[in-house]
């Protein structure tokens, strides 16, 4: 990395609140690839890839909380108060931690689930909008918000809470939730018609790692950041952890409209009633309650069984065996 582009990476933390901490050296390296997904048509089998071993790490209350101070500082580029540390550590013992931090004058919320595994930090309080017009409202925009993700990424890639240089550059998943009225109606200054307000709260970007030998998602790695719509800061952060290393070969011979054609003809479980499935993702992934498999890529989503009047009663997810012909179909 050059001396140009260095400073410039520092001032991009800087300005989005994602920066090493004072008297820290941080090595900067960049949490995303130059890899891309495999490309496939929805009528046509992958064909020849390769199985994984996954294993859902097994963290100990100091890895989980030093992974948690991580997130922590580069949610608010603040350190952790001294007298915490201590209280994160026992909170990260329990089977299901979760609490709150002081990271200098930020409050952080935290949550640690030991069976995924998956850590998430964010700020409990953040600046409201205020609305003095009517008209749209979209902050700082989508590309600006983007980029802040993608800064905040390459923090935790630095703080090794996240594997350097494994996860996609462009989000496999995005929203910008919002809405017509304010949430609190001190947001309204002197506006008489307030439903002409439309607004974005906030941009939410779910990354995904893609192991370089197969091209094809770890449904179990992904990492989601959410940046302030108003603020350009990353105000919460969810990371989820697997390894693996690679296993046998195998041919996937079902295509994802066959897989999904077998999914929506299921009955039986349904009592005859219509299931719909989604527009799922082929993936790596671990059923629920396993720690470690041999993992095939498979179709994974949900299925929506609806009732006679046409309205959805439950969700199902599934996952798609797509090497075997008629496909087996896990329900979890």
């Amino acid at each position: 990395m050059t001396s140009a582009s260095l400073a410039a990476l520092l001032a991009l933390s800087f300005l989005f609140g994602c920066r090493p901490m004072d008297g820290t050296e941080v090595e900067l390296g960049s949490a995303f690839s130059d890899g891309s997904p495999t490309a496939f048509l929805e009528s046509v089998p992958i064909g020849p890839t390769r199985a994984l071993r996954l294993t859902r790490p097994a963290f100990t209350a100091t890895e989980v909380a030093q992974l948690t101070r991580s997130m922590g500082e580069v949610v608010t580029g603040e350190s952790l108060l001294p007298a915490q540390v201590e209280t994160l550590e026992a909170a990260a013992v329990e089977a299901r931690a979760r609490g709150t931090l002081e990271f200098g004058s930020e409050v952080v919320e935290f949550r640690y689930r030991p069976r995924q595994p998956s850590i998430l930090v964010g700020t409990v309080e953040r600046v409201k909008p205020r609305f003095t017009e009517p008209g749209v409202y979209e902050g700082v925009g989508r590309g600006a918000a983007l980029e802040a993700a993608q800064v905040c990424a390459d923090a935790l890639a630095a703080r090794e809470v996240i594997a350097a240089r494994s996860y996609l550059r462009e989000p496999v998943l995005e929203r910008a939730p919002g809405g017509r009225l304010p949430a609190h109606t001190k947001a309204i200054e002197n506006i008489e018609n307030i439903e002409s307000i439309k607004f974005v709260d906030h941009y939410h970007f779910v990354f995904g790692r893609v192991p370089d030998e197969v091209g094809i998602l770890l449904g179990d790695a992904m990492l989601t950041i959410d940046v302030d719509a108003r603020t350009g800061d990353c105000f919460r952060i969810e990371a989820s952890f697997v390894d693996y290393v690679p296993a046998r070969e195998v041919e996937l011979i079902v295509s994802v409209a066959a897989a999904r054609a077998a999914v929506e003809a299921i009955e039986a479980e349904t009592g005859g009633a219509r299931a719909v499935a989604g527009d799922g993702w082929i993936l790596y992934s671990l059923d629920p309650g396993v720690a470690q498999a041999v993992v095939e890529p498979r179709y994974v989503d949900t299925y929506s069984v609806f009732s006679e009047s046409g309205m959805a009663t439950r969700s199902v997810g599934f996952a798609v065996t797509l090497s075997v012909a008629p496909p087996l179909i896990t329900e979890f």
